[in-house]
C-alpha cells in the first residue's frame, strides 16, 4: 500500500474528518487533503504524530512491515474476516494441485495490486 493510502486509510477507519485529524496533527486541513492525494509528503514529525497517534509504528505507515507486524496482521484476519472460514472450507476440499494454483494466484494479485 502507498503512503499516501494508508494515511487515508488510517484516518478513515478511526473515524476522523480530515478537519479533525488536521487539529489533532496541528496542521491545516489543506495538508492532510494533499498527503492523502499524494500532492506532497508529510515530514518526519507529522509521520511521528500520525504513528503515536494510531498506535502504530512509521514502518507501517510507509509500508514496511516487521515479521511481527505481518504475524498480527494475520492473526486480525482470522478474527475479523468472515470470509476465511469459507476460504478454509473450500480449500479442505481442492487437490494439492489445486491448492498449489490458489497460492499461485494470490501470490500474483498481491504483486500485481498491492
Amino acid at each position: 500500500m502507498r503512503l499516501k493510502d494508508t494515511l487515508k486509510e488510517l484516518r478513515i477507519k478511526n473515524g476522523y474528518t480530515q478537519a479533525e485529524l488536521s487539529s489533532l496533527l496541528g496542521v491545516r486541513q489543506y495538508n492532510i487533503s494533499d498527503y492523502e492525494i499524494g500532492r506532497i509528503e508529510p515530514s518526519i514529525d507529522i509521520l511521528i504524530k500520525y504513528a503515536n497517534l494510531f498506535h502504530v509504528s512509521i514502518d507501517y505507515i510507509v509500508g514496511r512491515k516487521t515479521k511481527e507486524e505481518k504475524s498480527r496482521d494475520y492473526a486480525a484476519l482470522e478474527d475479523d474476516d468472515p470470509y476465511l472460514e469459507a476460504v478454509k472450507e473450500a480449500m479442505k476440499k481442492m487437490t494439492s494441485e489445486q491448492k498449489k494454483k490458489l497460492i499461485d494466484t494470490v501470490h500474483f494479485i498481491k504483486k500485481t495490486y498491492l
